[in-house]
């Protein structure tokens, strides 16, 4: 199948212009926001069905919009007046770190913020970032800064999605525009998808971003017996996935929070671990265009083998 990408565009730090200008038009990073705040206030169905064709198009963008449009959700966890400021223009783009990074303190009435925050996805064309950090009485919060107050570190070692640009932030006494708690809703206009907890949300999104992931490659890789086994797979595990995600939104639509999935977290791991290993198999069966890194085959078994490591797929 012949791409519009080259491998040139898996090496770079950035995702293609064209394809970023796209991902605007669609508001995809206002997907999981609700509407009072412009958002497009997607249903969970939605949304993965979204994060799954980007990460099929192109691995990279997959991944920001499913970090990034992740990161959304945590808009019905902002109070109404930051919220109202963070996604105030088109181009609003949260991105944001998981480490436990900094200390914050308040120094009359204004949030003040320091420390070094890693792997924030989506850098590049943040307007925001959502960071972690240990208040003045020792307790964790989380926190709204603007991406111009911190300084961006354009390094990233891993050997696949490049394109992200998932680098690290820093900065000292950097002005924090809101704290949240997740999970803790904080204005009127949240939405169905904010009584789910954080966890399974994550899990969702993770996994049918892989999916996409294994996807691309069958659209790269040559048809063998490997490929088609991981085609019968991903088949199954995706509509597993969305039937999950059904039954979880018509609990929802009850107005039920719901904090835990258990059963999600044994289906995600056990799928992305076939996808890891098929993955494997394919690379083994695909010759030497498989090790050549003027391949988009090449790339897109990397993307594979580095998101198989994140936690959530676990």
């Amino acid at each position: 199948m012949t791409s519009e990408y080259t491998a040139a565009d898996y090496k770079t730090n950035q995702l293609p212009f064209h394809l970023l200008q796209k991902m605007h038009d669609e508001k995809v990073f206002f997907g999981f926001v609700p509407n009072e705040f412009g958002g497009l206030q997607w249903s969970l169905a939605q949304g993965l069905k979204v994060i799954h064709d980007y990460s099929k198009e192109f691995g990279s963008a997959g991944w920001c919009v499913n970090l990034g449009a992740g990161a959304g959700y945590f808009s019905g966890f902002f109070p109404t007046e930051a919220a109202r400021e963070i996604f105030s223009t088109p181009q609003a783009a949260l991105a944001g770190s998981g480490k436990i990074g900094g200390t914050s303190k308040n120094e009359n009435g204004i949030i003040k913020l320091s420390g070094e925050w890693d792997k924030c996805t989506g850098s590049a064309h943040a307007t925001h970032f959502t960071v972690n950090a240990i208040d003045e009485n020792d307790d964790l919060a989380s926190y709204v800064v603007a991406a111009t107050e911190v300084k961006i570190h354009e390094e990233w070692d891993v050997f696949a999605f490049r394109p992200t640009s998932s680098f690290g932030i820093a900065g000292e006494n950097i002005p924090g525009i809101c704290s949240f708690k997740i999970g803790e809703i904080a204005n009127p206009y949240a939405y169905e998808i904010h009584r789910l907890g954080f966890m399974p949300f994550a899990r969702f999104c993770m996994g049918i971003a892989f999916a996409g992931l294994g996807r691309s490659l069958l659209e790269s890789a040559q048809v063998n017996e490997a490929s088609e086994k991981l085609k019968t797979h991903l088949d199954d595990w995706e509509f597993r996935i969305f039937r999950e995600a059904d039954k979880v939104w018509d609990t929802l639509l009850k107005g039920d929070f719901v904090d835990d999935i258990p059963q999600l977290q044994t289906i995600i791991r056990e799928g992305s671990l076939k996808i890891f290993r098929l993955t494997n198999e394919i690379y083994h069966q695909g010759g030497m265009r498989m090790s050549d890194e003027n391949q988009i085959v090449h790339w897109k078994f990397r993307e594979i083998l580095a998101a198989s490591q994140h936690f959530m797929l676990k």
